[in-house]
């Protein structure tokens, strides 16, 4: 199994990367200087989403990152237009998408199957290294030979060790032992 729930070694991988970016803090820049006072500069480092910690916001998305390449959050603004909000979205519902004139937009797959587009400012966009630019490589993918590897050792270490539980007999000679 590739995935986070069915493999203990890309779980404990992903779970230390994972815990270890979220502990850490995330700096907005205009050139080399730190925005402390952009807004969003503050959400994602105090509370990005009313359900989420910033510590447990920052876990989701390198999950997400790390086991689907790219990661995505939708910008939820206020009625003057500031960013009030960061919804996580499950990167396997996203597809990024270019119009005519090269824009890129996202289409957001809903929990009833409906579809929603957004443009490409409203979505903060985390993703690995890309041949495209656009959607980032998979790791799970780049690592599936040493995931094939690590499931073909273990299989074999279980076919060696099936017929050892089934009984050892031993033969011990009876020269120079006592009866009792």
């Amino acid at each position: 199994d590739r995935t986070v729930e069915g493999n203990e070694a890309i779980y404990a991988a992903i779970s230390r990367i994972s815990n270890t970016m979220a502990s850490m803090p995330i700096h907005l820049y205009r050139g080399f200087e730190i925005q402390k006072n952009h807004p969003l500069e503050r959400l994602i480092n105090l509370e990005p989403h009313p359900n989420f910690s910033a510590y447990s916001w920052k876990q989701t998305m390198e999950v997400m990152l790390n086991t689907e390449g790219t990661a995505y959050a939708l910008r939820i603004l206020n009625a003057m237009g500031e960013t009030i909000r960061l919804d996580i979205l499950n990167s396997r519902r996203v597809t990024p998408k270019r119009d005519e004139s090269g824009l890129l937009w996202y289409s957001i797959r809903m929990d009833d199957g409906q579809e929603a587009i957004a443009p490409g400012f409203m979505l903060i966009v985390i993703k690995h290294m890309s041949a495209n630019g656009v959607m980032g490589i998979k790791p799970i993918d780049v690592l599936r030979k040493s995931l094939d590897y690590d499931t073909q050792v273990k299989e074999l270490s279980l076919d060696q060790l099936d017929g050892v539980n089934h009984g050892v007999a031993l033969t011990i000679p009876s020269v120079g032992m006592s009866q009792e």
